[in-house]
């Protein structure tokens, strides 16, 4: 058949988009939507070279899914720390105007 999958490096791939999108998400939930459908696309992707066109991997084995569940937890970490800077800094909802009829969260001309 055609080469040997890399899959350590798909591994590495995926892993860093879900740091970006566990340390952005809380600010920007689009984030959300757009992991989902980079998760899909990349799977779609990955089955179809896997079964079409790569030779079987031999370095793919259970230790390096086992690891990255342990890296889980410092990504979930990471998105409560992110998620607390970003939902206490006053500076994302100041307001200046009123708009259609509804008070700003916080005056800047009562500060």
């Amino acid at each position: 058949m055609g080469d040997v999958f890399k899959g350590e490096k798909n591994y590495s791939r995926m892993i860093s988009t879900l740091f970006v999108i566990l340390t952005y998400s809380s600010g920007m939930p689009i984030m959300y939507l757009i992991g989902f459908i980079f998760y899909l696309v990349t799977y779609c992707v990955n089955k179809f070279l896997i079964l079409s066109f790569y030779q079987k991997s031999r370095t793919l084995t259970r230790s390096i899914p086992m690891f990255i569940v342990g890296i889980f937890k410092i990504g979930i970490i990471i998105h409560l720390v992110m998620s607390m800077f970003m939902f206490t800094n006053k500076e994302g909802f100041l307001t200046q105007t009123t708009h259609e009829g509804f008070p700003p969260l916080i005056d800047i001309d009562k500060q």
